[in-house]
């Protein structure tokens, strides 16, 4: 059979194999635990269910050591709905996407794809992608397009955080904001855990790979989906949007120029700002201009760099007119770099 076109909506074969019987699994169900034991990871599952794709979900991003069965659990999902696996991410974010009508559950390894040019993490068209049910493909082989409705599941997979995304410590405050909105992080990486999870995986079958492991949790998790009432999964990203703050070497190198100086008078405080003179802080970090560093930092900055007339603080004139940078205490502060101005 060949894909068409029907008002519009793209339709493709039916899926090769059928959906698995829905069994409960003590053993995959223990493995799950290991995983998340706040029960968010079971809520997520249950609403990649196919009646349940007329909502958004937040992507799943694991993070966690190797072999405790990440790729496992979107291959098992995708059995869910009769696909042989998920859909690989990267084929969805670029030309045609035609993929998605395919299956919906869609499954990157070690971060975001990057685009193929330039290098840079598709972070745009991701979002878009996680909080669309409508998603516009073009039809290989014909100039129209055509749409794929329904939302999709994205899992996300990595072993540490920050090759979740590249280019990190460089995003601003709107950018951490709206990828922070579209991520359910569960970390597995205290060592512990990370021997218990690779040894739960091991008691679910054979081998990696083998087919009667994944129609085993495969069958948990359609009976998941079948019985489980548990809440829409919500937002969960705290770890990635430190990460992605103060993650790169400029961000951190600036920062900590900040916390080794102070106090000196080319920082000043007030309840909500970090006050930071712009030549004294340069020449701290060698960094030439301040371009680096409020790139760097951009998720902090709520003042640009600019001269100003007075003292930031004290009011005091200033006739050399200084340049001086803001930046965000309370945000600063939830993030690990605080200043003592008792």
């Amino acid at each position: 059979l060949a894909p068409r076109v029907d008002d519009l909506t793209l339709v493709l074969p039916p899926p090769a194999g059928e959906p698995p019987d829905p069994k409960h699994d003590p053993d995959v169900s223990a493995w799950l635990e290991i995983l998340d034991p706040t029960g968010g990871l079971v809520d997520w599952i249950a609403y990649a269910r196919r009646d349940r794709l007329d909502a958004t979900s937040p992507a799943l991003a694991l993070v966690g050591g190797a072999h405790i069965g990440k790729s496992l659990l979107a291959d098992a999902i995708a059995r869910t709905f009769g696909a042989r696996r998920a859909t690989p991410l990267g084929r969805v974010l670029g030309q045609f996407a035609a993929m998605l009508a395919a299956c919906p559950i869609l499954f990157a390894d070690e971060g975001i794809p990057r685009d193929r040019r330039t290098g840079v993490p598709l972070t745009e068209e991701f979002r878009a992608l996680v909080t669309s049910v409508d998603h516009v493909v073009e039809v290989k082989g014909s100039d129209r397009s055509a749409y794929v409705r329904g939302g999709v599941r994205v899992i996300l997979a990595t072993n540490r955080i920050d090759r979740l995304f590249s280019a990190r410590g460089t995003y601003g405050a709107h950018d951490v904001a709206a990828l922070a909105r579209r991520l359910l992080v569960i970390e597995i990486s205290d060592a512990a855990r990370v021997e218990r999870a690779r040894t739960a995986v091991i008691a679910l079958g054979p081998a990696e790979g083998h087919p009667l492991r994944l129609a085993r949790v495969a069958g948990h998790l359609a009976w998941i989906q079948a019985n489980h009432v548990g809440a829409p999964p919500e937002p969960r990203a705290s770890l990635v949007e430190r990460e992605l703050r103060i993650g790169s070497d400029v961000a951190r190198e600036a920062l900590d120029a900040l916390e080794d100086s102070f106090p000196v008078p080319w920082i000043a405080l007030d309840s909500e700002t970090v006050w930071v003179q712009v030549a004294p802080w340069i020449q701290r970090t060698g960094s030439g201009t301040v371009a680096p560093l409020a790139r760097a930092l951009g998720a902090y900055v709520t003042h640009p760099s600019e001269k100003r007339r007075t003292h930031p603080t004290t009011r005091d004139p200033d006739p050399a007119r200084s340049r001086w940078i803001g930046l965000d205490r309370i945000r600063l502060a939830a993030d690990g770099v605080t200043f003592d101005d008792a």
